[in-house]
């Protein structure tokens, strides 16, 4: 029997740093390493797995504080993005015609992965002592390569939904809640995959 039966097709499109904390900018890492809990419920329930690249580490490298959008969004970082975004939708293109189905799982609060927030401000510098004082300021918005990714999804006639967002970019968010949050919201969904 081909062992791609056994997970129905279905395949998690995941920002990068859910499978590797190191490309955290400085102070942002929050997991050792994974997220496991998020991985242990995709293993659950039979999701493959696509880690898109870290734009942020391509393009700026592992020596960085955090940023918001404001200072990620110009026009070569965009046209980065959008590379990552053509690779990973070059991947999927065929997908439809195999019944295969996907998702997307972004970071809520990053400038680039956001799904359903960003960091976002005007004067925002991204010094990480900040964030332990002040927060990190996240408003609603998509990030910069969910953007380009949906963008290129839709040109090529795929869904960009459902798409998850992880808020691991969020000043003060219980980190013990994430996992159960995510699975209730991905149980949901699955239900019409």
């Amino acid at each position: 029997m081909d062992t791609r039966v056994k997970t129905n097709g279905r395949v998690a499109i995941m920002a990068h740093c859910l499978l590797n904390q190191n490309s955290k900018p400085y102070m942002r890492a929050r997991f050792p390493g994974v997220v496991w809990e998020i991985l242990d419920i995709l293993r659950k329930y039979d999701l493959a797995i696509i880690q898109m690249a870290c734009p942020e580490v391509s393009f700026t490298g592992l020596n960085r504080f955090s940023s918001v959008i404001e200072q990620y969004d110009t026009p070569k970082y965009r046209a980065h993005c959008g590379d990552i975004a053509r690779m990973v939708v070059d991947q999927i293109a065929q997908y439809p015609s195999y019944n295969y189905k996907t998702i997307v799982i972004g970071v809520d609060g990053s400038p680039s992965c956001g799904v359903d927030l960003t960091g976002t401000s005007k004067d925002w510098r991204g010094h990480p002592s900040s964030v332990k004082t002040e927060g990190y300021p996240v408003a609603e918005g998509r990030g910069v390569l969910m953007q380009e990714l949906q963008s290129e999804m839709e040109s090529r006639g795929l869904s960009f939904y459902p798409a998850f967002g992880i808020g691991l970019d969020i000043h003060g968010i219980n980190l013990k809640e994430i996992d159960s949050s995510f699975e209730a919201q991905l149980r949901e969904h699955l239900k019409s995959f």
